[in-house]
């Protein structure tokens, strides 16, 4: 699970380039063409909200939210050149008025 810090999270947008690394896809993983027409393998990554706690709380709320803290969606995006190693994290726009932390569940597709 990723663990993130809603208090400290910019309110701006942010790319973490090289969040995840040491992606090894599953054996027999399909490729794809991208715009250029050289094939890259085709690996995606699911991001789902598991548990949040805001404004210091010491309870944690399981609803699948990330309830109101953050207000675009948190996503992983694989960085194929044409195999796939590393992975950026980005980080949506957190609400002004909110702090707390988000617990999310990343999953590899491929």
């Amino acid at each position: 699970p990723l663990l993130l810090l809603g208090g400290t999270a910019p309110l701006e947008p942010l790319d973490l380039q090289g969040f995840i690394t040491g992606i090894v896809p599953p054996a027999g993983s399909a490729l794809r063409p991208p715009p250029d027409e050289s094939l890259v393998e085709d690996l995606s990554f699911t991001v789902s909200p598991v548990r949040y706690r805001l404004f210091g709380s010491a309870a944690w709320v399981s609803n699948g939210t990330d309830g109101g803290l953050f207000l675009s969606n948190l996503t992983v995006s694989p960085v194929c050149d044409p195999d796939c190693r590393n992975a950026t994290l980005n980080v949506g726009t957190r609400n002004p008025y909110f702090n707390g932390e988000v617990q999310y569940d990343v999953s590899l597709v491929g």
